[in-house]
Protein backbone atom coordinates (compact mmCIF):
# COMPACT_ATOMS: atom_id res chain seq x y z
CA UNK A 1 0.00 0.00 0.00
CA UNK A 2 2.57 2.19 0.79
CA UNK A 3 4.23 1.29 -2.33
CA UNK A 4 1.69 1.98 -4.33
CA UNK A 5 1.03 6.10 -3.16
CA UNK A 6 4.94 6.90 -3.34
CA UNK A 7 4.34 5.51 -6.80
CA UNK A 8 1.32 7.60 -7.49
CA UNK A 9 3.03 10.88 -5.80
CA UNK A 10 6.28 10.08 -8.48
CA UNK A 11 3.85 10.49 -11.25
CA UNK A 12 1.88 13.48 -9.49
CA UNK A 13 5.21 15.49 -8.92
CA UNK A 14 6.41 14.36 -12.78
CA UNK A 15 3.09 15.76 -14.18
CA UNK A 16 3.46 18.94 -12.03
CA UNK A 17 7.14 19.34 -13.13
CA UNK A 18 6.40 18.71 -17.05
CA UNK A 19 3.42 21.58 -16.74
CA UNK A 20 5.47 23.85 -15.04
CA UNK A 21 8.28 23.48 -17.97
CA UNK A 22 5.48 23.33 -20.67
CA UNK A 23 4.59 26.85 -18.90
CA UNK A 24 8.05 28.41 -19.08
CA UNK A 25 8.59 27.52 -22.39
CA UNK A 26 5.10 29.14 -23.45
CA UNK A 27 6.19 32.57 -21.68
CA UNK A 28 9.73 32.61 -22.88
CA UNK A 29 8.29 32.41 -26.41
CA UNK A 30 5.68 35.21 -26.11
CA UNK A 31 7.95 37.58 -24.13
CA UNK A 32 10.92 37.20 -26.10
CA UNK A 33 12.20 40.78 -26.58
CA UNK A 34 14.66 40.39 -29.58
CA UNK A 35 12.02 39.62 -32.20
CA UNK A 36 12.95 40.05 -35.48
CA UNK A 37 11.17 40.38 -39.10
CA UNK A 38 12.01 38.84 -42.05
CA UNK A 39 12.31 39.79 -45.74
CA UNK A 40 8.37 39.09 -46.06
CA UNK A 41 7.52 41.82 -43.50
CA UNK A 42 6.24 39.67 -41.05
CA UNK A 43 6.70 39.19 -37.09
CA UNK A 44 9.06 35.67 -36.75
CA UNK A 45 7.63 36.28 -32.83
CA UNK A 46 5.91 38.37 -30.17
CA UNK A 47 3.36 40.66 -30.69
CA UNK A 48 2.87 43.98 -30.97
CA UNK A 49 1.92 46.05 -27.69
CA UNK A 50 -1.87 47.63 -27.94
CA UNK A 51 -0.57 50.34 -25.39
CA UNK A 52 0.34 52.90 -27.60
CA UNK A 53 -2.97 52.96 -28.82
CA UNK A 54 -4.17 54.41 -25.93
CA UNK A 55 -2.11 56.95 -25.51
CA UNK A 56 -2.83 60.36 -26.84
CA UNK A 57 0.00 62.72 -27.98
CA UNK A 58 0.14 66.11 -30.57
CA UNK A 59 2.20 65.70 -33.60
CA UNK A 60 4.32 68.02 -36.52
CA UNK A 61 3.05 68.53 -39.79
CA UNK A 62 5.92 69.30 -41.41
CA UNK A 63 6.41 71.49 -44.75
CA UNK A 64 8.91 69.54 -47.05
CA UNK A 65 6.90 66.17 -46.25
CA UNK A 66 2.79 66.08 -46.36
CA UNK A 67 2.19 63.30 -49.02
CA UNK A 68 0.95 61.26 -46.16
CA UNK A 69 0.30 63.50 -43.41
CA UNK A 70 -3.69 63.46 -43.84
CA UNK A 71 -3.83 59.68 -44.21
CA UNK A 72 -2.05 59.32 -40.94
CA UNK A 73 -4.07 62.19 -39.08
CA UNK A 74 -7.37 60.13 -40.28
CA UNK A 75 -6.10 56.95 -38.92
CA UNK A 76 -4.89 58.35 -35.58
CA UNK A 77 -7.88 59.94 -35.25
CA UNK A 78 -8.58 60.87 -31.54
CA UNK A 79 -5.58 59.55 -30.45
CA UNK A 80 -4.09 63.15 -31.23
CA UNK A 81 -4.66 65.80 -28.76
CA UNK A 82 -3.32 69.13 -30.98
CA UNK A 83 -1.30 69.12 -34.11
CA UNK A 84 1.94 72.03 -35.01
CA UNK A 85 2.21 73.34 -37.91
CA UNK A 86 5.75 73.30 -38.93
CA UNK A 87 7.08 76.12 -39.09
CA UNK A 88 7.62 79.60 -39.32
CA UNK A 89 11.19 80.97 -40.21
CA UNK A 90 12.58 84.37 -41.39
CA UNK A 91 13.30 85.48 -44.86
CA UNK A 92 16.82 87.29 -45.57
CA UNK A 93 15.63 90.47 -44.02
CA UNK A 94 14.40 88.81 -40.98
CA UNK A 95 10.92 88.61 -41.64
CA UNK A 96 8.45 85.75 -40.21
CA UNK A 97 6.98 84.67 -42.69
CA UNK A 98 4.51 80.84 -43.34
CA UNK A 99 5.79 78.39 -45.97
CA UNK A 100 2.95 78.43 -48.18
CA UNK A 101 2.56 74.54 -48.14
CA UNK A 102 2.09 74.95 -44.13
CA UNK A 103 -0.65 77.14 -44.97
CA UNK A 104 -2.44 74.94 -48.12
CA UNK A 105 -2.37 72.07 -45.56
CA UNK A 106 -3.88 74.13 -42.70
CA UNK A 107 -6.47 75.61 -45.11
CA UNK A 108 -7.53 71.75 -46.32
CA UNK A 109 -7.64 70.49 -42.62
CA UNK A 110 -10.07 73.32 -41.50
CA UNK A 111 -12.42 73.70 -44.70
CA UNK A 112 -12.96 69.68 -44.59
CA UNK A 113 -13.80 70.02 -40.66
CA UNK A 114 -10.97 66.64 -40.24
CA UNK A 115 -9.80 67.01 -36.51
CA UNK A 116 -10.96 70.36 -36.35
CA UNK A 117 -11.65 69.82 -32.91
CA UNK A 118 -8.14 70.17 -31.68
CA UNK A 119 -6.05 72.85 -31.05
CA UNK A 120 -3.44 73.87 -33.94
CA UNK A 121 -0.03 75.60 -33.03
CA UNK A 122 2.15 77.31 -35.45
CA UNK A 123 5.77 76.03 -34.77
CA UNK A 124 8.54 78.91 -34.90
CA UNK A 125 11.97 78.22 -35.19
CA UNK A 126 15.49 80.20 -35.67
CA UNK A 127 16.19 79.26 -39.23
CA UNK A 128 16.65 81.94 -41.87
CA UNK A 129 16.70 82.03 -45.38
CA UNK A 130 20.33 83.54 -47.26
CA UNK A 131 19.96 86.25 -49.54
CA UNK A 132 21.72 84.11 -51.73
CA UNK A 133 19.26 81.22 -51.45
CA UNK A 134 21.01 79.18 -48.96
CA UNK A 135 19.80 78.62 -45.67
CA UNK A 136 21.09 79.33 -42.05
CA UNK A 137 19.64 76.56 -39.70
CA UNK A 138 19.10 76.93 -36.14
CA UNK A 139 20.93 80.42 -36.21
CA UNK A 140 22.00 81.27 -32.48
CA UNK A 141 23.27 84.88 -33.89
CA UNK A 142 19.60 84.97 -35.08
CA UNK A 143 18.26 84.80 -31.83
CA UNK A 144 20.44 86.79 -30.05
CA UNK A 145 19.46 89.94 -32.39
CA UNK A 146 15.95 89.36 -31.45
CA UNK A 147 16.63 88.27 -28.10
CA UNK A 148 18.80 90.16 -26.28
CA UNK A 149 17.31 93.60 -26.14
CA UNK A 150 14.06 94.09 -24.48
CA UNK A 151 12.73 96.56 -27.42
CA UNK A 152 13.66 93.93 -29.64
CA UNK A 153 12.07 91.20 -27.66
CA UNK A 154 8.59 93.24 -28.13
CA UNK A 155 9.07 93.57 -31.55
CA UNK A 156 9.52 90.12 -31.89
CA UNK A 157 6.44 88.90 -29.89
CA UNK A 158 4.46 91.61 -31.84
CA UNK A 159 5.54 89.87 -35.05
CA UNK A 160 4.86 86.46 -33.41
CA UNK A 161 1.28 86.90 -32.38
CA UNK A 162 0.54 88.83 -35.55
CA UNK A 163 1.17 85.96 -37.85
CA UNK A 164 -0.15 83.44 -35.11
CA UNK A 165 -3.81 85.17 -34.97
CA UNK A 166 -3.70 86.18 -39.43
CA UNK A 167 -3.20 82.47 -39.95
CA UNK A 168 -6.24 81.64 -37.64
CA UNK A 169 -3.70 79.13 -34.85
CA UNK A 170 -4.83 78.27 -31.36
CA UNK A 171 -1.42 78.60 -30.29
CA UNK A 172 2.20 79.51 -30.59
CA UNK A 173 4.72 76.56 -30.24
CA UNK A 174 8.38 78.16 -29.79
CA UNK A 175 11.17 75.58 -31.11
CA UNK A 176 14.30 78.13 -30.85
CA UNK A 177 17.24 75.34 -31.04
CA UNK A 178 21.44 75.74 -30.89
CA UNK A 179 21.88 78.08 -27.38
CA UNK A 180 23.57 75.03 -25.64
CA UNK A 181 25.49 76.67 -22.69
CA UNK A 182 25.03 80.60 -23.52
CA UNK A 183 23.58 81.41 -20.30
CA UNK A 184 23.73 84.83 -21.06
CA UNK A 185 21.27 83.78 -24.07
CA UNK A 186 19.01 81.32 -22.38
CA UNK A 187 18.67 84.32 -19.23
CA UNK A 188 17.20 86.55 -22.67
CA UNK A 189 15.00 83.25 -23.77
CA UNK A 190 13.24 83.08 -20.40
CA UNK A 191 12.79 86.82 -20.70
CA UNK A 192 11.21 86.67 -24.03
CA UNK A 193 8.70 83.25 -22.95
CA UNK A 194 7.67 85.17 -20.06
CA UNK A 195 6.95 88.13 -21.99
CA UNK A 196 5.28 86.22 -24.85
CA UNK A 197 3.28 84.44 -22.31
CA UNK A 198 1.64 87.26 -21.28
CA UNK A 199 0.73 88.69 -24.69
CA UNK A 200 -0.42 85.42 -25.39
CA UNK A 201 -2.81 85.25 -22.73
CA UNK A 202 -4.58 88.93 -23.41
CA UNK A 203 -4.98 87.32 -26.95
CA UNK A 204 -6.28 83.89 -26.07
CA UNK A 205 -3.01 82.42 -27.68
CA UNK A 206 -1.75 79.32 -26.11
CA UNK A 207 1.95 78.70 -25.57
CA UNK A 208 4.13 75.72 -26.02
CA UNK A 209 7.83 75.94 -25.78
CA UNK A 210 10.49 73.01 -26.83
CA UNK A 211 13.71 72.38 -25.10
CA UNK A 212 16.73 70.45 -26.56
CA UNK A 213 17.88 67.41 -24.44
CA UNK A 214 21.00 69.92 -23.40
CA UNK A 215 19.04 72.24 -22.32
CA UNK A 216 20.60 73.68 -18.71
CA UNK A 217 16.68 73.63 -17.04
CA UNK A 218 18.17 73.26 -13.29
CA UNK A 219 19.63 77.06 -14.11
CA UNK A 220 16.49 78.65 -15.66
CA UNK A 221 13.96 80.29 -14.02
CA UNK A 222 11.37 79.43 -16.04
CA UNK A 223 8.04 80.96 -16.23
CA UNK A 224 4.27 79.24 -15.58
CA UNK A 225 1.69 78.63 -17.50
CA UNK A 226 3.30 77.88 -20.79
CA UNK A 227 3.89 74.25 -22.04
CA UNK A 228 7.35 72.81 -22.02
CA UNK A 229 8.32 70.12 -24.01
CA UNK A 230 11.54 68.11 -24.15
CA UNK A 231 12.71 66.50 -27.19
CA UNK A 232 13.76 62.77 -26.20
CA UNK A 233 15.43 62.27 -28.83
CA UNK A 234 19.03 62.58 -31.05
CA UNK A 235 20.25 60.40 -28.75
CA UNK A 236 22.42 58.51 -31.51
CA UNK A 237 21.71 60.50 -35.37
CA UNK A 238 24.25 62.87 -37.52
CA UNK A 239 27.61 63.14 -35.76
CA UNK A 240 27.62 60.20 -33.76
CA UNK A 241 27.66 56.20 -34.23
CA UNK A 242 25.03 53.73 -35.27
CA UNK A 243 22.46 53.85 -32.44
CA UNK A 244 19.04 54.83 -31.54
CA UNK A 245 17.65 58.24 -31.64
CA UNK A 246 16.51 57.15 -27.87
CA UNK A 247 17.15 54.17 -24.99
CA UNK A 248 15.20 53.42 -21.75
CA UNK A 249 17.99 55.00 -19.93
CA UNK A 250 18.19 58.48 -21.99
CA UNK A 251 14.44 58.52 -21.28
CA UNK A 252 14.78 58.46 -17.68
CA UNK A 253 16.74 61.14 -17.52
CA UNK A 254 15.01 62.86 -19.67
CA UNK A 255 11.86 62.54 -17.66
CA UNK A 256 13.65 63.40 -14.52
CA UNK A 257 15.50 66.70 -15.80
CA UNK A 258 12.02 67.53 -16.81
CA UNK A 259 10.52 67.43 -12.87
CA UNK A 260 12.32 70.82 -12.66
CA UNK A 261 9.56 72.27 -13.81
CA UNK A 262 6.80 73.50 -12.30
CA UNK A 263 4.44 73.75 -15.18
CA UNK A 264 2.59 71.21 -17.62
CA UNK A 265 5.62 68.94 -19.34
CA UNK A 266 5.36 66.64 -22.61
CA UNK A 267 7.80 64.11 -23.39
CA UNK A 268 8.28 64.32 -27.36
CA UNK A 269 9.50 60.93 -29.33
CA UNK A 270 10.75 60.59 -32.99
CA UNK A 271 9.55 58.61 -35.71
CA UNK A 272 12.00 57.01 -38.51
CA UNK A 273 15.58 56.18 -38.16
CA UNK A 274 19.01 56.90 -39.83
CA UNK A 275 21.41 54.93 -42.03
CA UNK A 276 24.85 55.16 -41.43
CA UNK A 277 27.85 54.69 -43.73
CA UNK A 278 30.70 55.61 -42.19
CA UNK A 279 30.87 59.33 -41.85
CA UNK A 280 27.83 59.51 -43.84
CA UNK A 281 24.19 59.66 -42.39
CA UNK A 282 21.05 59.97 -43.76
CA UNK A 283 17.63 60.18 -42.14
CA UNK A 284 15.17 57.65 -42.94
CA UNK A 285 11.30 57.59 -42.23
CA UNK A 286 10.23 54.16 -40.84
CA UNK A 287 8.54 53.18 -44.62
CA UNK A 288 11.69 54.25 -46.62
CA UNK A 289 13.56 52.05 -43.87
CA UNK A 290 11.38 48.93 -43.98
CA UNK A 291 11.36 49.35 -47.93
CA UNK A 292 15.08 49.69 -47.94
CA UNK A 293 15.47 46.39 -45.84
CA UNK A 294 12.88 44.64 -48.31
CA UNK A 295 15.12 45.76 -51.25
CA UNK A 296 18.03 44.19 -49.80
CA UNK A 297 16.10 40.87 -48.46
CA UNK A 298 17.99 41.31 -44.95
CA UNK A 299 16.04 40.58 -41.58
CA UNK A 300 16.03 42.86 -38.46
CA UNK A 301 16.42 41.99 -34.90
CA UNK A 302 15.33 44.90 -32.03
CA UNK A 303 17.49 46.27 -29.87
CA UNK A 304 17.01 45.38 -26.12
CA UNK A 305 17.27 48.67 -24.18
CA UNK A 306 15.68 50.63 -27.17
CA UNK A 307 13.42 48.27 -29.24
CA UNK A 308 14.48 50.02 -32.40
CA UNK A 309 14.65 47.86 -35.47
CA UNK A 310 18.39 46.84 -36.82
CA UNK A 311 19.53 45.72 -40.01
CA UNK A 312 22.76 45.74 -41.97
CA UNK A 313 23.07 45.80 -45.90
CA UNK A 314 25.70 46.02 -48.50
CA UNK A 315 24.98 48.37 -51.64
CA UNK A 316 25.34 48.06 -55.06
CA UNK A 317 29.02 49.85 -54.30
CA UNK A 318 29.97 46.93 -51.96
CA UNK A 319 29.78 50.15 -48.60
CA UNK A 320 28.27 48.66 -45.61
CA UNK A 321 25.76 50.22 -44.10
CA UNK A 322 23.53 49.85 -40.43
CA UNK A 323 20.41 51.11 -40.50
CA UNK A 324 18.81 52.06 -37.07
CA UNK A 325 14.83 52.65 -36.76
CA UNK A 326 11.71 52.84 -35.18
CA UNK A 327 7.90 51.57 -34.86
CA UNK A 328 5.49 51.13 -33.41
CA UNK A 329 6.56 48.91 -30.74
CA UNK A 330 9.60 51.09 -30.07
CA UNK A 331 7.23 53.64 -29.55
CA UNK A 332 5.15 51.58 -27.12
CA UNK A 333 7.76 50.70 -25.13
CA UNK A 334 9.86 54.14 -24.81
CA UNK A 335 6.59 55.47 -23.50
CA UNK A 336 5.69 52.95 -21.06
CA UNK A 337 9.31 54.23 -19.75
CA UNK A 338 8.50 56.91 -19.64
CA UNK A 339 5.19 56.54 -17.89
CA UNK A 340 6.51 54.54 -15.24
CA UNK A 341 8.63 57.18 -14.27
CA UNK A 342 5.79 59.50 -13.99
CA UNK A 343 5.54 60.92 -17.61
CA UNK A 344 2.07 61.67 -18.75
CA UNK A 345 1.78 63.33 -21.99
CA UNK A 346 3.53 62.99 -25.15
CA UNK A 347 4.17 64.11 -28.65
CA UNK A 348 5.43 62.23 -31.89
CA UNK A 349 8.36 64.02 -34.23
CA UNK A 350 6.36 63.47 -36.47
CA UNK A 351 3.58 62.57 -39.58
CA UNK A 352 5.07 61.54 -43.21
CA UNK A 353 6.78 58.29 -43.53
CA UNK A 354 4.80 56.47 -40.46
CA UNK A 355 1.89 54.69 -42.30
CA UNK A 356 2.71 51.30 -41.72
CA UNK A 357 3.61 52.16 -37.81
CA UNK A 358 0.08 53.77 -37.79
CA UNK A 359 -1.47 51.22 -39.26
CA UNK A 360 -0.34 48.71 -36.76
CA UNK A 361 -1.58 51.11 -33.95
CA UNK A 362 -5.17 51.31 -36.05
CA UNK A 363 -5.20 47.82 -35.53
CA UNK A 364 -4.47 47.85 -31.83
CA UNK A 365 -7.34 50.23 -30.94
CA UNK A 366 -10.17 48.31 -33.03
Amino acid sequence: MLLKNKNLYIVLFVGILVMIVIGTLIYRERSNPNDSINASDKLISGEVSDQISQKQFYTWNVYWDQDSSQSELLTLGEQVTSLSHFAAYFDSETNLFIPDNVTSFYEYILSNEINSDYDHYLTFVNDKMNSDGSSSLKDKALLKELLSKGTNRKQHIEDIVELTQKGQFDGIEVDYEAIKDDLELWDSFVLFIQELYAVAQDKNLKVRVLFEPSAPLEALDLPTGPEYVMMCYNLFGIGTDPGPKANKDFIIKMVQKMKTIQSPTTFALATGGFDWQDDTVVALTEVQAEELRISYDEEAYRDENSQYLVFNYTDESGQEHEVWYADSVTLDFLMNVATQEGAEFFALWRLGGNNHSFDELDKNDE
